[in-house]
């Protein structure tokens, strides 16, 4: 298996912030980059639980 490459999220802000337009005070910089690392951290939990190809999503929530 490959090994996967972390984001690197402080490039990833300057692209983004620059490509939308939205400044970003370099005082709140890191901050956002801790955010988003944070962020993807969280979401690879949720990326890597294994699903079949054929699973459909749930019509209504049901607890």
């Amino acid at each position: 298996m490959a090994s996967e490459q972390k984001p690197d999220w402080g490039t990833h802000v300057e692209i983004v912030s620059a490509s939308i337009g939205l400044p970003i005070d370099p005082a709140f910089r890191q901050g956002v980059v801790d955010n988003l690392t944070r962020i993807g951290q969280i979401a690879q939990g949720f990326l890597s639980f294994p699903l079949e190809d054929d699973t459909d999503p749930a019509t209504r929530f049901e607890p």
